[in-house]
């Protein structure tokens, strides 16, 4: 992985709460931590300056419901907690899967 490059690290179900120690939220909500990465930790997580952590519903258009920020914010993310990660800043207008329409032949 790049170093020092914006990503997006979006989390297991539940995972969320976990890093954040949160109770349980309802479904159909997912987290993202974005930041640059640091280092990989290899074989446990990696290594990221977390610039925040947001909670976005799911469906056709994710929207922000919450967001937090870690003090002090360079935080060690488990590989348990991650379903995935991204190239790229949460300010991107479309990240994540992305439905796109079918093109009739």
């Amino acid at each position: 992985m790049a170093h020092e490059k914006e990503w997006t690290i979006w989390l297991r179900e539940g995972a969320g709460e976990v890093l954040l120690g949160l109770q349980p939220t309802q479904a159909g909500t997912r987290f993202r931590v974005f930041g640059k990465m640091k280092e990989e930790a290899f074989g446990f997580g990696v290594w990221i300056e977390v610039q925040g952590v947001q909670e976005l519903t799911l469906g056709g258009s994710s929207t922000v419901t919450q967001t937090w920020v870690i003090k002090p914010p360079t935080c060690l993310i488990p590989w348990g907690l991650v379903a995935y990660i991204q190239r790229g800043s949460a300010s991107q207008t479309q990240s994540g899967f992305v439905a796109v329409p079918s093109k009739a032949k």
